[in-house]
């Protein structure tokens, strides 16, 4: 995925979806769209194993008729939006990793470029698109 911009950008924005799901399901119910319909069909799509890449597209169309950014706008303001962008990819906001841990959590499902590094006392977060949690794997 790395090596592919197209991909590259498809992962980074499931991983958005998935670490603001709720926040983009109020944003629709509570804008001009009036339903969550355009997320309920990327969820399902995810769930049902289909090609994700036209609802993703639909959903950040949705989106930028109320914010330009679409869902690059839930992740493109830290002090805003609360998500920090890093190199690799996307990461749960408020996490202050601990460099002597080689562990990191990733999608389930291999879906985005979502990671979460381990805190102390800190529950591992589950994908909001499938609801398992993260998976476990080294640096």
């Amino acid at each position: 995925m790395v090596d592919d911009p197209a991909a590259s950008r498809h992962a980074q924005r499931m991983a958005t979806v998935c670490a603001y799901a709720e926040r983009i399901r109020a944003d629709l119910v509570a804008g001009s769209v009036g339903s969550d319909a355009p997320l309920r069909r990327l969820i399902d799509a995810a769930h049902a194993g289909t090609d994700t890449a036209e609802p993703l597209e639909a959903l950040h169309a949705v989106l930028q008729t109320e914010d330009a950014l679409g869902v690059d706008g839930y992740a493109a303001d830290p002090g805003v939006r609360g998500m920090r962008w890093q190199a690799q990819g996307a990461h749960a906001p408020g996490l202050r990793p601990d460099p002597g841990d080689e562990s990191v959590f990733l999608c389930p499902d291999d879906r985005c470029a979502r990671y979460w590094l381990p805190e102390p006392g800190a529950s591992v977060p589950t994908c909001a698109i499938s609801g398992t949690r993260m998976r476990r794997d080294r640096l």
